[in-house]
This record gives structure tokens, C-alpha cells and sequence, in this order.
């Protein structure tokens, strides 16, 4: 992939990450929209992940692929969590 195209993506990865972070800190502690901000951080990281191996082909990808498979399962175990924890505490309110 040519560099100026690497260049955009990275700009764009930059300015998601600077948006959400942003948005994280403006929106209250608890409420839905902070749980949805908080879960596109894996998202994100998943996503640059897979790009960076698919752009710049590394010759091992192994250690890439087992990278992107714990952010996909750490992401999936953070939002399980989550979900029964806030299951659990609404059931004592």
C-alpha cells in the first residue's frame, strides 16, 4: 500500500482515538453512552491490528494473529462482565 494511504489511515485512526477520548471524558460515569464509548477501544484496536498486518504483511503473522485474537477475546470478556455486573446491581437497587 502506498505510504500517503498508510498516512490517512493512521490520521484517521488518530483522530477516532482523540474523538473518543474526549467524548469518554465529557459523558458521565455510568450512563450508556460511556459504556458504548468505553467498548469502541477494542474495537479500535482490533481494527489497527488488522490493518497493519494486512497493509504491511509482515513475514511472521503469527504473533499478530494471536495478538488480535486476545484484543477480540479480552474486548468480548470485558463486555460479558460488564453486562453481569450491572445485572447484579441493578438487582440490589
Amino acid at each position: 500500500m502506498a505510504t500517503y494511504a498508510v498516512r490517512k489511515v493512521w490520521i484517521g485512526y488518530s483522530a477516532i482515538g482523540i474523538v473518543l477520548t474526549v467524548v469518554r471524558t465529557i459523558v458521565p460515569e455510568g450512563s450508556l453512552g460511556a459504556g458504548l464509548v468505553t467498548y469502541c477501544y477494542p474495537v479500535l484496536t482490533v481494527a489497527a491490528i488488522g490493518l497493519g498486518v494486512r497493509f504491511h504483511r509482515p513475514a511472521w503473522t503469527l504473533p499478530w494473529i494471536l495478538l488480535l485474537v486476545m484484543s477480540v477475546a479480552g474486548g468480548a470478556g470485558n463486555m460479558v462482565m460488564c453486562a453481569v455486573c450491572s445485572r447484579l446491581l441493578q438487582g440490589h437497587s
